[in-house]
């Protein structure tokens, strides 16, 4: 009988030995879910923190858009208004250093050497 003791003991071990690993290979797949899930929380989180500093950065310029300065500042500009007692004054470019125009003319300038730019920008051609 001592045998038969043994041997249902050794059975009941190795039963209670296959479940510990079957709980235990469970308990590792979940242990890594977990940790996949928390690392897409972090994740996710870092873009909240992102959208949300983006977010009060387009809020700062829609308030500076808003704002009287802005507004005054771009009708002056776009209108060409002034306010009372200010007076525009008009400058003319005639005399003044010859600006480069159109594409064949930018090209002379690119194959000049640079003290020729510098003789000319000084003393004129």
């Amino acid at each position: 009988m001592h045998g038969r003791k043994s041997f249902f003991s050794k059975i009941l071990l190795l039963f209670l030995l296959i479940i510990l690993v079957g709980f235990g290979y469970f308990f590792l797949q979940e242990l890594q879910k977990r940790r996949n899930v928390e690392s897409q929380i972090s994740e996710i989180s870092k873009q909240i923190a992102g959208l949300e500093k983006n977010n009060d950065e387009l809020t700062d310029l829609i308030e500076y858009l808003r704002s009287p300065s802005f507004q005054e500042k771009e009708i002056r500009g776009k209108l060409n208004l002034q306010r009372p007692g200010e007076h525009a004054v008009a400058l003319s470019d005639e005399g003044g250093a010859q600006k480069a125009s159109g594409p064949a003319s930018e090209e002379k300038m690119k194959k000049q050497d640079n003290w020729k730019l510098w003789w000319d920008y000084f003393f004129g051609q």
